[in-house]
């Protein structure tokens, strides 16, 4: 038997029973197929079976699943999606990447991280050339806070992949927007119009307010977000030159919230992470010291933090 329908708790199989009867005498690969191409109807199905099995939560229809999720809590969010691992994972770890896949495609189409990645980008670059646009950058690794389920050493975690560049950018671009604060004190404020209705919709209108710097701080941010892109760039430059083929696992749980970042140093190593094998591959080209990591994001803050002073001085002189 699979991994997966073998790790299925007695409360799945019974959820399980009662949508899909047959699925127990299926054979490993139409259950592999049954799994990755379930209607939406019957996974709403177990789903509510799970809540009132879990937390005597009584649905009467799928409508009402979306607003119970965000009255939940993490740790029931949590024990909900480690049940439901062994019904939408594969693989040694029950990987389930939580992302949208085209009509008729799923994870198991994918043989490794790189094949997924790389179609995801051949994608984005179609809808950019039929918009009469032509691709910024060649494919240097896309991965942008990739949500993904999994399970390590027989734990459950959610986990956030991401391209090493990308991941760096995110970090400062944060610190940016707090330092940017500092620099220009601004709030967001309701305008007059806010909240009021315009036929079936609501307005929305929201203004900055930087006590009479407005347009100081639109320059500073106008120009924080090209050095940003441009600081990006590089980075990924530099990964593809230096070529780690190293991946940072980075151990980001808090309470009732198990969580990691995979971040991945260029592209190449993409080509190493195989689905099935997740976490044996990630082991296999781990860069152990995230300290290495942390410096390069240190350093691009000090680098923005003296830009953003320059430009400020630049801009309020002029």
């Amino acid at each position: 038997m699979n991994k997966a329908t073998n790790n299925m708790s007695p409360l799945l199989r019974r959820a399980l029973m009662k949508v899909c009867p047959l699925y127990f005498s299926m054979s490993e690969k139409e259950q592999l197929k049954y799994r990755m191409t379930m209607p939406i109807d019957e996974m709403d199905a177990v789903i509510i079976y799970l809540e009132e099995e879990l937390f005597d939560i009584k649905i009467s229809s799928s409508i009402e699943l979306e607003p119970l999720f965000f009255e939940q809590t993490n740790e029931e969010i949590t024990k909900l999606n480690t049940l439901l691992m062994p019904l939408v994972g594969i693989g040694e770890d029950l990987f389930f990447l939580n992302e949208n896949f085209a009509n008729d495609v799923d994870i198991t189409h994918f043989e490794t991280l790189y094949d997924y990645d790389y179609d995801d980008y051949k994608f984005q670059t179609e809808r950019i050339t039929y918009g009469g646009d032509s691709p910024e950058r060649p494919y240097q690794g896309t991965l942008d806070f990739c949500w993904a389920r999994l399970l390590i050493d027989e734990h459950f975690t959610y986990a956030a992949l991401n391209m090493v560049g990308i991941y760096i950018i995110r970090e400062v671009d944060e610190f940016r927007h707090n330092y940017i604060k500092q620099l220009v004190p601004h709030k967001i404020v309701r305008g007059e119009n806010d909240g009021k209705k315009d036929g079936a919709y609501y307005i929305l209108d929201l203004k900055t307010d930087a006590n009479g710097k407005e347009s100081v701080l639109d320059e500073l941010e106008k120009r924080a977000r090209s050095y940003l892109v441009k600081t990006r760039h590089e980075i990924l430059d530099t990964g593809e030159r230096e070529n780690q083929n190293g991946v940072y696992i980075i151990n980001k749980s808090t309470p009732g919230y198990p969580m990691h970042y995979f971040v991945f140093t260029d592209k190449n190593v993409l080509k190493e992470i195989r689905f099935k094998t997740f976490m044996k591959d990630c082991r296999s080209k781990i860069i152990q010291d995230n300290e290495l990591l942390h410096k390069k994001i240190d350093v691009e803050k000090e680098k923005i933090k003296v830009f953003l002073d320059a430009q400020y001085k630049d801009i309020i002189s002029s």
